[in-house]
């Protein structure tokens, strides 16, 4: 009998004896479920081994992060039991071939493998699912076509947002407190020859200056940085001209267009590849999801990240429906 299907006669029988030794067994020896799909059940000690390896590069990580890692090797796991089901299987030449980046010899691979903190067969095996899973898609979603109809709709749809480039504007510019009478007076008649060296001189922390240049921004961003009003006194002005000192609240501003980009309508042509791209890619996700919701069922697809969190006890009688639907599947 293998280790999952023990563990759930282990939950079962604990039931079937009844009172003192549920609570004992739920509060102190229960391992909650995380997720099970095809023949696999991962609990909180399987978990234990496998989270080295799916938050490998991740020294850091966060409860809620880890979460999210759970629920993505979930659904991994979904793909890759699919695949088996269907005899979906990675090219294990082109497995090596990508080994291969890691070095042309065994040794060098090996010290590569050690920087990643992995072993080659862990390497290996990341190589083998990520290949499974593109072969699964590809072979779902091969035969998705975007029409002619589609292209222009989404173009016409879109047309004056995402086909669109609004005027962009470069600027330096310095903001100081409006009590700063050191740095109007350096500013009073300052040419346009100068005003780039000041900005970056001037820039200081300490004295509550900043010094900045922003290249190719639009006027939401630019607002974002310094005010609405000194956004659209920017964009009323011609190049290379300073302007200034500027008087908002607490802030004196100062400022000069260095560069200005017309605005630009693209046209259906100059959009059609971008767009054929994605239709294309909203059509093949929308797909593939599709098509793995479908057999969730039959693989006993089943995650909760929240077990995580949740005391044994807890998940004892969460988990419970699930742990005898797996028993008897």
């Amino acid at each position: 009998m293998n280790k999952p299907k023990k563990a759930l006669l282990a939950t079962l029988a604990v039931l079937v004896l009844g009172g003192g030794g549920t609570v004992a067994y739920a509060a102190t020896s229960y391992q909650p479920l995380l997720f099970s799909v095809g023949d696999q059940v991962v609990r909180t000690d399987d978990w234990a081994v496998l989270r080295p390896i799916v938050m490998n590069g991740m020294p850091n990580y966060t409860p809620a992060e880890e979460m999210d890692m759970l629920d993505q090797r979930s659904k991994e796991e979904l793909v890759l039991a699919q695949a088996k089901r269907i005899g979906v299987t990675a090219d294990e030449s082109l497995v090596e071939k990508q080994l291969e980046q890691l070095g042309t010899t065994p040794e060098a691979q090996a010290e590569a493998a050690k920087q990643t903190g992995l072993t080659i067969d862990q390497i290996k095996n990341n190589y083998r699912r990520a290949m499974t899973s593109f072969q699964l898609k590809t072979q779902v979603t091969k035969d998705v076509t975007v029409t002619e109809p589609e292209i222009r709709q989404y173009y016409e749809d879109n047309k004056t947002t995402l086909f669109y480039a609004p005027e962009f504007r470069s600027i330096y510019y310095l903001r100081a407190k409006s009590d700063d009478i050191l740095l109007k007076n350096v500013m009073q008649n300052v040419s346009k020859e100068d005003f780039p060296t000041l900005v970056s001189q001037y820039n200081s922390e300490e004295k509550s200056r900043v010094g900045a240049w922003h290249e190719l921004v639009g006027i939401d961003h630019l607002a974002s940085h310094t005010t609405a009003n000194v956004a659209k006194e920017v964009y009323k002005t011609g190049l290379h001209q300073v302007v200034g000192p500027i008087e908002e609240g607490e802030w004196t501003f100062w400022f000069m267009v260095n560069e200005i980009t017309e605005p630009k309508q693209f046209t259906f042509e100059e959009s059609r590849q971008k767009i054929l791209q994605i239709l294309t890619n909203e059509k093949t996700t929308a797909l593939y999801r599709s098509y793995l919701d479908q057999h969730k069922d039959e693989l006993n697809y089943y995650v909760d990240p929240e077990n995580l969190k949740r005391k044994p006890f807890e998940a004892f009688w969460t988990d419970l429906p699930q742990n005898i639907r797996l028993l008897f599947s």
